[in-house]
């Protein structure tokens, strides 16, 4: 039996009607009522749900896509009135930004009940809740409605907590514009927007600033209206199956992903990520997981394919400015793919053999891909990109901002742990001549203008970001999410010292010397609070010393990276190389240093 809603043109892009519908449990493409239960196992996966009483339980076998053109599904039923069923969506565009949306199914019934149901049941069931949704799908990416598809379960807030949590975020220093879209967000939101809460996607949504966004949320946690989910997503299908951690001490530094079957490190600036949950003082909502094999839950995946054994499957892949990477469960290796080898101008042929993939040359159009499996068992072609989803918030980003650092002092890692981080920030600052300083004019007015400029220079690192890690007499360590972050913090620290305390004073002003460098390290748990570890902290503390004074200095590795070549045109900066040895390491090494002209308006 096949069934199809009646195409629909609405005034919305092709990518955004994709992502919608495929990012969203749509119960109505579903042979059940309600969204199911997906128990991970080793692959296939098992999933459940009822309809009307029944007890359907199915192979949940991984979903088809090239996004934004279509998704589909096959599942094959243990048992029930059916044996199994294809269900999917296709998305053409017919004009600019207008998507014909094509929702098909078709079931295989099992028994007499099993076509009656699929026939007077879920066809016009499956017709009638896509119109709905459709039409709301319109309102909301056309004129920002709040989503509410059908079938989403909304459980009563308990009053009582809601309002003193309320309460006290509204006397917090959370801005009051955002804090009461929260409270209208709380209260209509269903039950499964309010779980898995990425702080990244409501700031984008409210069209809000991140920040200030995650400023609140961290407020409304501390008056408990949410609650912490720290999760350990696994780099090849980017999410977690397992319990969520309510601790940042909870986190391993070693996780196994059930369903990709693979051992990973947990990585402080990729992988390991901070959510937020509704508190279940204010609503007890379950914490469900939609889409398990789906595109909603792998917005990283652009495409993905099921080829037979020995057999031959024609694809077509949309264009992207950024890199793939091609990988498989059922195949040893990977293979990278550039944006220059899609725009080759002509088609190609990926082979999947006993060796791994490989490449050749193909008879179609640019986008065209003949997909070639070449094993005794099905081959699962996966196109994602090796970029993370920026909407993720990282432990490394959270932890290394200050407010957070303030509000949850406790949140910290197990000192029994040592988490991997690839890339993270560093800043280093030191006083030039201060012990000449207190020399000069005394311990009591010296300390205090040391202490000035520290004041100064953690306004500096707040203000962009970042957090301080430590201070040592008058020197500051501070860790930054993003290069251009560290950036900003050291032009503004240098220029607070210059336009302030240091104008009026008759003795000599501060001089401040100061470096930064980026790269891997070591998160761990020193005296109760996060601290870093490795090479590029050792080397970025050195390279202090290479600084004259109202300048800083990076290593090269960070001069050559583009934010850096953007941030210095933009405020006019001048570089001097320069070549040293630092105390115990080989070989000399080459660093810039860096002297901002003018501040950019």
């Amino acid at each position: 039996m096949s069934c199809a809603a009646s195409p629909r043109s609405t005034c919305l892009t092709r990518r955004q009607i994709f992502g919608l519908f495929s990012a969203r449990p749509i119960g109505s493409t579903n042979p059940s009522d309600f969204p199911p239960s997906i128990t991970p196992s080793r692959q296939p996966l098992t999933a459940s749900a009822s309809l009307y009483g029944i007890a359907l339980e199915w192979k949940e076998n991984p979903f088809e896509w090239s996004a934004p053109d279509y998704y589909e599904v096959h599942r094959n039923f243990h048992g029930g009135p059916w044996s199994d069923a294809v269900m999917g969506m296709r998305f053409a565009a017919v004009a600019p930004k207008q998507t014909r949306v094509t929702v098909f199914s078709s079931i295989t019934p099992r028994n007499v009940l099993g076509s009656l149901m699929a026939k007077s049941v879920v066809s016009p069931k499956s017709s009638q809740d896509m119109q709905k949704i459709m039409l709301h799908a319109s309102q909301h990416l056309s004129n920002r409605v709040e989503p509410m598809l059908p079938n989403l379960a909304a459980t009563p807030n308990r009053e009582e907590a809601l309002q003193l949590g309320l309460k006290q975020l509204h006397a917090s220093a959370a801005p009051k514009d955002l804090s009461r879209r929260l409270e209208i967000w709380l209260r209509q939101s269903p039950d499964s927007a309010l779980t898995h809460i990425r702080p990244w996607v409501i700031a984008r949504e409210w069209t809000a600033d991140p920040w200030k966004v995650l400023s609140l949320f961290l407020e409304a946690t501390r008056a408990g209206l949410f609650e912490f989910r720290w999760e350990v997503l696994c780099p090849n299908c980017r999410s977690t199956r397992g319990e969520h951690l309510k601790t940042l001490a909870a986190v391993p530094s070693h996780s196994h992903c059930e369903l990709c079957q693979i051992r990973f490190d947990a990585r402080f600036d990729q992988s390991v990520e901070l959510k937020f949950s509704v508190h279940s003082s204010i609503r007890p909502v379950p914490h469900a997981v939609y889409c398990l094999t789906g595109p909603g839950d792998k917005p990283h995946i652009v495409g993905q394919a099921i080829v037979p054994p020995a057999a031959d499957k024609d694809w077509t892949l949309n264009s992207f400015a950024a890199p793939l990477r091609l990988r498989s469960p059922n195949v040893t290796g990977t293979l990278d793919l550039t944006p220059e080898w899609m725009a080759s101008g002509h088609g190609w042929v990926v082979r999947a053999d006993p060796q791994g993939f490989a490449t050749a040359r193909g008879a179609g159009k640019p986008g065209c891909i003949q997909l070639q499996n070449r094993l005794p068992h099905p081959v699962q072609f996966v196109f994602e990109r090796t970029a993370w989803n920026q909407d993720i918030l990282t432990a490394a980003q959270v932890s290394g901002w200050q407010e957070f650092r303030d509000i949850f002092p406790a949140e910290v890692l197990s000192p029994h742990e040592q988490i991997t981080v690839g890339s993270q920030v560093f800043v280093f600052t030191d006083l030039k001549g201060s012990t000449a300083l207190y020399e000069e004019i005394g311990d009591p007015q010296a300390y205090g203008r040391v202490r000035d400029h520290l004041v100064t220079l953690i306004r500096a690192v707040r203000e962009s970001h970042g957090a301080v890690v430590k201070t040592l007499g008058d020197a500051v360590m501070a860790v930054f999410g993003t290069l251009t972050d560290g950036l900003n913090a050291l032009d503004s620290m240098h220029r607070g010292l210059a336009e302030g305390f240091n104008q009026p004073r008759q003795h000599k002003p501060l001089v401040l010397k100061s470096s930064l460098h980026a790269g891997p390290c070591l998160a761990v748990n020193a005296n109760g609070k996060i601290d870093y570890f490795g090479s590029t902290v050792n080397r970025a503390a050195r390279m202090v010393e290479c600084s004259s004074g109202q300048d800083f200095v990076v290593a090269d590795s960070v001069f050559h990276r583009p934010e850096m070549g953007d941030w210095i045109s933009k405020h006019s900066a001048t570089a001097e190389p320069l070549e040293v040895k630092f105390r115990g390491i080989d070989p000399p090494a080459k660093v810039w240093r860096i002297k901002a002209g003018s501040t950019p308006p």
